[in-house]
């Protein structure tokens, strides 16, 4: 699969998606105490006061312990360990695209294509993690976000703004999440806190959650959860261990996603019409390099493309969605 790269000049997610993404964002729990928040105490830039979000937990399977029981290690992040508390500086790209058809359906192929056109938003990071108070998980990771611009020009007036975003999160030594928060520069536009939001929730799911049990090259494992900030979509990450030096692994990455609902209400023929999920498909490719003593992984890049046809049985109209994600971790 070719990895979506930053080559398009259109907006394919609407406004719309946009607004969405706030309105679910705030309508989860919000934590407004600026006394446990997973921030560093550090601050360069004024910030409005945090908005927390809890994040469902995840299902970790098991699938293979890997080809060697005897160098077989249970992983855990180290970013704590002997009081460790250097900053990781790396640039990270995030990517989304959407495409909607209406086509009949002897002309629809239920194969996700291998990507698309998309947006993407690219910054420049400082993470760090901490020891959190006052809260019961062990690390809290906290990036500070700089020089964000998109390829869609129109929004960098906004991103301008947004110099020392928040975003952080509580998290167990395996990588669980419990929750994130958001904290705005005070300057910072309402276009521009929208985009930062929107794009960074979807690094969520791309923190990897280690497996209790012991693991070495060959090993797989699967993490199911929600899409973050959707709760219309399930996903499904695989991972499969390709190396294991001392505290550095190497991982293949693969990516499923299918809807929750059954079914869709789509406005069609000026009509509001239910439609029947029919198929859902993805086409992924990922390789990542995580070093333990770091909160994100130090390289890699994870793309899939995920279509969903709906339609009726006793139609021939269908209704295809493709959406696109891509990240990309440069270590600077």
């Amino acid at each position: 699969m070719n990895i979506p790269q930053q080559h398009s000049k259109l907006r394919l997610i609407p406004d719309k998606h946009r607004i969405r993404t706030i309105v679910s964002i705030m309508g989860l729990l919000v934590l407004m105490s600026t006394a446990t928040v997973a921030c560093s105490t550090e601050e360069k830039t004024l910030v409005d006061s945090p908005v927390g979000a809890e994040v469902d937990p995840v299902k970790i399977t098991m699938l293979s312990s890997g080809t060697s029981s005897t160098n077989a290690k249970v992983l855990r992040y180290l970013d704590l360990a002997n009081g460790e508390t250097d900053k990781q500086k790396l640039t990270l790209e995030i990517s989304e695209g959407f495409a909607q058809s209406v086509v009949n359906n002897d002309a629809v192929d239920p194969q996700a294509p291998a990507g698309g056109e998309v947006t993407t938003l690219t910054s420049s990071l400082e993470a760090e993690t901490i020891t959190p108070e006052n809260s019961d998980s062990k690390r809290s990771v906290s990036l500070s976000i700089t020089d964000s611009s998109s390829d869609n020009l129109a929004d960098n007036q906004d991103l301008d703004t947004t110099q020392g975003f928040r975003f952080g999160w509580f998290a167990s030594d395996a990588g669980q999440i419990s929750s994130v928060n958001l904290a705005a520069p005070s300057k910072a536009t309402d276009a521009g806190r929208s985009i930062i939001e929107q794009y960074y929730m979807k690094l969520v799911p791309f923190t990897v959650v280690f497996p209790a049990d012991p693991i070495s090259v060959g090993g797989s494992w699967k993490v199911e959860s929600r899409v973050a900030n959707d709760s219309t979509m399930l996903q499904t990450t695989t991972y499969t261990v390709t190396d294991l030096v001392a505290d550095t692994v190497h991982l293949d990455v693969s990516v499923e996603q299918r809807p929750v609902l059954g079914a869709l209400s789509l406005p069609i023929d000026d009509q509001t019409r239910s439609l029947t999920v029919l198929s859902s498909t993805t086409t992924s490719q990922g390789k990542i390099v995580v070093d333990l003593h770091k909160p994100l992984p130090v390289s890699g890049d994870i793309g899939f493309t995920t279509r969903v046809v709906y339609g009726e049985e006793s139609t021939q109209t269908r209704v295809v969605q493709d959406s696109t994600q891509a990240i990309s971790f440069g270590s600077v």
